[in-house]
């Protein structure tokens, strides 16, 4: 993982402008990358400000979208601890089983980066997607069963 973020709360200064979301209405791309690929989403999960991810995905930033080695904004809340953040991207719908190029899935970074809260947090929401999927699934199973049973 690249470790070089951005500070935003600087750069907001160093452009004169007021605030994050008065920047980030101005960029003429919002989905500009830096030299390792990373968005202004990934720097601001680094970062951990909750606001600035939320004015970014408001712009409409993709949740999900991996930097260079395929990191996503997911992995650097969870790389960084920031708790607040990987909550606020679960519940938005981040890919809590994202891979990076060494195919490390967010709570593994987390494990890795010594926060066990956040790797605690990704894992249950893996836990419940997976119910979700299997209760959706034996549903699915039961309406085969009975239609077959009204041919």
């Amino acid at each position: 993982m690249d470790f070089q973020i951005i500070n935003l709360d600087d750069m907001l200064k160093d452009l004169g402008f007021k605030n994050f979301a008065e920047l980030s209405a101005r960029l003429p791309d919002k989905d500009a990358r830096d030299e390792a690929g990373k968005t202004l989403l990934h720097h601001a999960c680094a970062g951990g400000d909750v606001e600035k991810v939320q004015v970014l995905l408001e712009r409409g930033l993709d949740i999900n979208q991996g930097d260079y080695d395929g990191e996503t904004p997911l992995h650097y809340a969870a790389c960084f601890g920031h708790a607040a953040v990987a909550e606020f991207l679960i519940d938005k719908g981040a890919d809590v089983e994202a891979t990076n190029y060494l195919y490390n899935k967010p709570k593994y970074i987390a494990e890795l980066y010594e926060h066990p809260n956040v790797a605690s947090l990704i894992k249950s929401e893996i836990e419940r997607r997976s119910l979700q999927a299997n209760v959706a699934q034996a549903q699915a199973q039961t309406i085969k069963k009975k239609a077959k049973a009204h041919i």
